[in-house]
């Protein structure tokens, strides 16, 4: 029997859309074209900064402000439901510059300029909060900065889709469409056609190839991403620290985690020599005491970067029963809270607000 949605991709994106669907009593059916939960989304290190430095008139500075407010109650409410602690907590963060002191200055303007808290630290009061930091450069902290455990994220998010009614098919890649005037009417897949009222693709850095399928043009690039896990030793962090585009993050067992290359290499995943040599010399020259921490294991993901800048968010033309939502590159995870309440709003017919209007195709 046909369900009421269709949602193709099964990671943070999609699983929290599904369950979202489905407390609002839509018939919900998740495919994915391997794991649920294991491509990007399982990869990325669960960092959520407290917005988005753009510009308090920037819609994606709008949209993560939205998204910083519902991860609270969200995460209280994949508890409730699953008993699954997600980890989510506000550990604060370190901002470190590549350049200089009036850089770091300026990068720490655009922050307050959005309403986030901040605070000057010198050399000494970095220490203070970090003994392990051993630079001689000053930071600047933003406290309310947070994480979450994505693997365990995943497991509550999955769980709460099966004990809604969620409908989740693995290995299930979808090639095609059946349609006819303007309308979907199944998913192909290799086996069979899955027939339903709306479809939703969020199939990250995979959706433009799927959407190429409807006729549909979308940018969006791989960006392959790769990791280090550190087992827990003696070296202690407590707050996320920053250089740029990469991070080092103490969890609460001890562990900490390095990341993240950004590497431009098609559909190919997987680790090199060369980047994980450069994430730990990255570590090391911020706290030396982690060149001797044990590897315990190293990942990597393919992120899926819009090339315009800003996710793909909403209906796509031509078709009057078809969503997306993809393009979040890095910050899909933080934005899925708010991702998935314009997927639902669009699923109930709700007029679309004026500044979500620049995240459709």
């Amino acid at each position: 029997m046909a369900v009421d949605c269709l949602v193709i991709g099964g990671g943070v994106i999609g699983l929290t859309t599904a369950w979202r669907l489905a407390q609002q009593g839509f018939s919900v059916r998740v495919c994915d074209q391997s794991t649920p939960g294991r491509e990007a989304s399982w990869a990325g290190a669960g960092i959520m900064p407290p917005g988005y430095p753009g510009g308090l008139g920037d819609p994606l500075t709008q949209l993560t402000a939205q998204a910083c407010a519902l991860w609270p109650q969200l995460s209280a409410e994949l508890l409730d439901a699953t008993g699954i602690e997600n980890e989510f907590h506000p550990c604060g963060g370190l901002e470190l510059s590549l350049g200089t002191r009036e850089d770091l200055l300026e990068y720490r303007h655009c922050w307050t300029a959005i309403g986030a808290r901040t605070q000057w630290l010198e050399p000494g009061e970095v220490q203070e909060l970090e003994p392990a930091f051993s630079g001689s450069e000053a930071a600047f902290l933003l406290p309310d900065l947070s994480q979450v455990r994505i693997p365990r994220h995943l497991r509550a998010l999955l769980r709460a889709c099966e004990l809604a009614g969620v409908l989740i098919t693995p290995d299930c890649p979808v090639t095609g469409w059946s349609s006819r005037n303007g309308r979907l009417d199944a998913a192909v897949t290799p086996t069979s056609e899955i027939a339903a009222g709306q479809f939703i693709v969020t199939a990250g850095a995979w959706s433009s190839q799927l959407l190429a399928q409807a006729g549909v043009t979308m940018e969006i690039v791989p960006v392959r991403g790769q990791i280090v896990l550190l087992e827990p030793s003696s070296v202690k962090l407590t707050r996320v620290i920053e250089r740029d585009r990469r991070y080092i993050v103490p969890r609460r067992d001890g562990r900490i985690l390095i990341g993240s290359t950004e590497e431009r290499t098609g559909f190919e995943k997987g680790n090199t020599e060369a980047g994980i040599a450069g994430l730990l010399e990255f570590a090391a020259t911020i706290c030396p005491a982690l060149r001797s921490a044990p590897v315990e294991k190293c990942w990597s993901g393919l992120r899926p970067c819009a090339v315009r800048g800003r996710p793909f968010i909403g209906p796509v033309p031509g078709w009057e029963n078809l969503l997306v939502a993809t393009g979040h590159f890095r910050s899909g995870l933080h934005l899925s809270p708010v991702t998935a309440e314009i997927l639902v709003s669009r699923m109930q017919k709700k007029p679309l607000t004026p500044q979500w209007a620049s995240f459709g195709i």
